[in-house]
Order: C-alpha cells, then structure tokens, then sequence
C-alpha cells in the first residue's frame, strides 16, 4: 500500500532553485572590483597617489617634508608613491652631472584623500 503523505522531490523546483543561486553568486562576484577596494584602501588609510617624473640624464634625490627618501635616476618616473592626504614639500636635488651648482626643485604639494597627483622636475 503506497504511503499518501510521502512527497517527491520536484525536479523544476530544484533546478529553479540551483539557477537563482548560480545568478545570485555572479552577481555578487561582479559587484566587487579592484578599483573598489584600492579606493577602500586609500580612503581607511587616508593616503593619495603621486607618481614623480625626472626628465633629466641626471640622478636626482627626493626629499619628502625635509627626509631623504629615495634616488631617481634620470628619465625614470615613479608611480604611485603613497602620501599622506595633506600638504608636503617635495624636493629634488641633482645628485651629479652638473658644473658647479646642483638643480635643486622645491613645490608644495596639497593631497587629498584617495587623489592621484603628477610631478615633473627638473
């Protein structure tokens, strides 16, 4: 005697069901983007981006706020240095190459959060 109570899966159900998770799992992964979280990053370590080019044959050496940071050498740029959001000097000194004075490149540069900034020198 077959038992009236007992059910059988439905088969639509199931695959209905299997869909709308499978689409619930794309969508959430296309929401994320890289973009997103770096600007997560910048915005919770409140920092901004300056990328420094050096035109010159000449080897420069960059001070941030009156530190020795690093040296470029000539032609080179470096990208996305973090700084902090604020405003910093920025110097470069020519390291060698020159007569009898070295070029030496001052600017004040202001920051924001998140922004990406450009400089040029000598």
């Amino acid at each position: 005697m077959p038992n009236i109570f007992e059910t059988k899966p439905n088969p639509f159900f199931m695959k209905s069901n299997i869909i709308a998770f499978q689409l619930f799992v794309i969508l959430l992964l296309i929401s994320c983007s890289k973009e997103e979280a770096e600007k997560l990053e910048c915005e919770t370590e409140n920092i901004g981006y300056i990328t420094m080019t050096c035109t010159s044959d000449n080897p420069y050496n960059i001070y941030i706020d009156g530190v020795y940071t690093f040296q470029m050498a000539g032609n080179t740029f470096r990208d996305d240095h973090e700084l902090s959001a604020g405003t910093h000097s920025l110097r470069a000194e020519q390291e060698s190459g020159y007569l009898i004075y070295p070029t030496i490149r001052e600017i004040d540069l202001t920051i924001g959060q998140c922004e990406k900034r450009s400089w040029v020198f000598p």
